[in-house]
């Protein structure tokens, strides 16, 4: 599906403003636009589509949002997108997109919204991972430069049993971890993952209670 670029951006913010403000209201759903600022960022798609995002802020309450532009979007309908791409989570200057092409090619782009140098990464994910719904960011390093994104995935089900899929941004690589088995917790699967401070996240279930996970 083509998406034409009259079908969304508002106009961004005045060129002049160029700091940044101390807190956003973010738009979950991204437009897609050729928009390029300081903050743009590029690239590959597993199959070879170049990839851009831009970052555009506003002061609340108007929404920040994200403009995404991908060239081969103009080519055709196989190779374009095949829904608007959306904000999954955010936290600090981390964003996770779910970017489709074509009809069924899902993929996970982390954007680092960082002054000096933007990036953007693609998250090699299995298909059960791009299908989650729920994830959780706890930035890491010097000045939360990096990050750990952070799945709590099913790993059996007679009994429950849940482990978290960690992704390092440092190496782009997963690891594993086993869940210890919590009275209750293999049934409160979450609707929202909340940050309880540094390290911590929270699994939360509005009818049950939440889960939390430390980082260790």
């Amino acid at each position: 599906m083509i998406f034409p670029e009259s079908f969304s951006p508002p106009a961004p913010p005045d060129a002049g403003a160029a700091r940044r403000p101390p807190s956003i209201l973010l738009d979950l759903e991204a437009y897609v636009a050729d928009r390029s600022n300081a903050t743009t960022a590029t690239a590959t798609s597993r199959l070879g589509h170049t990839i851009q995002v831009t970052f555009c802020a506003a002061d609340p309450p108007a929404m920040s949002y994200l403009c995404v532009h991908c060239p081969c979007a103009a080519e055709s309908e196989d190779s374009g997108f095949g829904r608007v791409p959306r904000v999954v989570v955010a936290e600090g200057r981390f964003v996770l997109l779910f970017v489709r092409f074509g009809s069924r090619d899902d993929e996970l782009f982390m954007y680092k919204g960082d002054p000096v140098s933007p990036s953007l990464e693609r998250v090699q994910a299995g298909s059960s991972l791009t299908r989650v719904k729920e994830f959780g960011i706890v930035p890491r390093g010097d000045e939360g430069r990096h990050c750990l994104l952070v799945a709590r995935t099913l790993a059996g089900l007679n009994p429950i049993k849940l482990e978290l899929q960690i992704y390092s941004s440092v190496d782009q690589t997963w690891s594993t971890k086993p869940l210890p088995d919590v009275p209750g917790a293999g049934c409160t699967f979450g609707e929202k993952v909340i940050t309880l401070g540094e390290g911590v996240l929270g699994w939360v279930d509005f009818r049950k209670g939440v889960v939390v996970c430390v980082d260790d």
